[in-house]
């Protein structure tokens, strides 16, 4: 039978006992912290550590965007922004106007286009001589009746292009511009018909008739078709 465990002399605990448990424990992470003092250049740099402080946002790749705004609204804030610096030169303002011309000329229907070129030769007509006076030579019909052609063939092209632009009060406007169509070529008529002895018709007074009366066929064709 085994006695007690050896106490050392002057103690009361066994052989090993430590009071203090703690003391135990900070003596060893002192050791371990003091490790890294020892004077050899080697060991030091073997267990030297770094550093490295790294932007989190950069090792992600991201962006930082005002996601309230649409990149569309954006890009086109910036175009309307260009638009802006540019030089508001005649050559652009020309240009301006010739690319909406133009597509306003593509959105119209075949028979309004029709109308569009018979009544601009109408209107060139109405400038041309009407008639032939004995001792004066050619008259301009803009001297007679023409100055009438004239006033509705424009009055007409603002009904076509108001009815093109607003699309509203469609079936109005194109019986108005029927009837100032009629309007052009009413003067041109009322020369042929109530012509004066001793004065010659010439040209201008046919021509204009003529484009009228196609303009005004065009017109009707193209109100028989005005929800197309």
């Amino acid at each position: 039978m085994s006695g007690p465990p050896d106490t050392p002399p002057g103690t009361n605990q066994p052989a090993g006992f430590n009071p203090d448990p703690s003391a135990s424990a900070f003596d060893g992470v002192a050791g371990a912290s003091a490790a890294p003092t020892n004077s050899d250049p080697a060991q030091q740099g073997a267990i030297a550590t770094r550093i490295v402080d790294l932007d989190p946002e950069g090792g992600r790749q991201t962006r930082i965007v005002d996601v309230n705004v649409p990149a569309v609204v954006r890009r086109a804030a910036r175009e309307r922004a260009q638009e802006n610096d540019r030089d508001e030169s005649p050559a652009s303002l020309i240009e301006e106007s010739l690319t909406s011309l133009r597509h306003f000329y593509m959105r119209m229907h075949r028979f309004d286009r029709w109308t569009c070129w018979l009544l601009l030769a109408a209107f060139v007509s109405a400038f041309m001589p009407w008639q032939r006076l004995r001792g004066v030579g050619l008259v301009s019909g803009l001297e007679g009746l023409g100055w009438g052609s004239i006033v509705a063939s424009l009055v007409a092209f603002g009904c076509l292009y108001w009815r093109m632009e607003r699309r509203r009060l469609s079936g109005l406007l194109i019986t108005l511009q029927m009837l100032f169509v009629a309007g052009v070529a009413g003067a041109p008529l009322l020369r042929l018909l109530y012509r004066t002895p001793g004065i010659g018709l010439v040209f201008g007074v046919y021509t204009t008739l003529g484009f009228a009366a196609l303009a005004l066929v065009f017109t009707f064709l193209r109100l028989t078709r005005i929800n197309v």
